[in-house]
């Protein structure tokens, strides 16, 4: 009996450890801007977490963005011609699904086409996630709140956005950020050795169940 409640313990704490292996696996940190920029590379001093962005149509009036996450979001201005600002994080994923939101907003007229994207690379594949201009959202336009997502294979990965100022070093466009996660998923074979270790908690109960009957 003694030995069976050992294989029932073990085979209990292989399955939960494969389960917090799984977990613990993403190294991916502050995607909602909630400890300012820790963890993550930024090359300007012209990027800060705010907790509200008022945007200018110069007709209209104001557009406020609030975070869509927490009490705080990433902006980035672009502050010099054809050098872009840029903010970065690498980080090491089981595979699973990467998602985050992004808002561009214009503060320039068409014709100087200050220019806005979100990528995720590594050595082989780069995916591009939100990509906007003056030339697409009009003279002093903007985006709402976009969502985007992909799903990521194991590995290393780097995200990087960036907004870049067209032609001059006035009127620099915007860039929002908010809410970057990445969702996990095991890989095939550790789904197998976690189902593996299940199947034998559930087969060991049954054991003691039918020898108590």
């Amino acid at each position: 009996m003694r030995l069976k409640g050992l294989s029932l313990a073990c085979a209990a704490a292989a399955a939960m450890g494969l389960s917090v292996t799984a977990a613990q696996a993403a190294t991916f940190a502050n995607g909602s801007f909630e400890a300012a920029l820790t963890g993550w590379t930024a090359n300007s001093d012209f990027i800060v977490t705010p907790s509200i962005y008022n945007h200018d149509d110069h007709a209209d009036g104001f557009t406020p963005y609030d975070p869509i996450e927490g009490v705080s979001f990433a902006t980035l201005m672009a502050d010099q011609p054809d050098a872009p600002v840029t903010l970065r994080q690498t980080f090491t994923t089981m595979g699973g699904l990467f998602s985050g939101w992004a808002a561009f907003s214009a503060n320039d007229i068409v014709g100087y086409n200050d220019s806005s994207f979100v990528k995720v690379f590594n050595d082989s594949t780069t995916i591009v996630l939100f990509a906007k201009n003056v030339n697409l959202v009009g003279s002093y336009g903007q985006t709402g709140w976009t969502q985007f997502s992909t799903a990521l294979t194991a590995g290393t990965w780097t995200v990087e956005a960036g907004v870049l100022n067209d032609q001059d070093a006035l009127s620099g466009s915007h860039l929002l950020l908010d809410n970057f996660a990445m969702a996990e998923a095991p890989e095939p074979a550790t789904w197998a050795l976690m189902l593996i270790g299940f199947f034998g908690l559930g087969g060991a109960i049954r054991r003691r169940r039918a020898i108590a009957a």
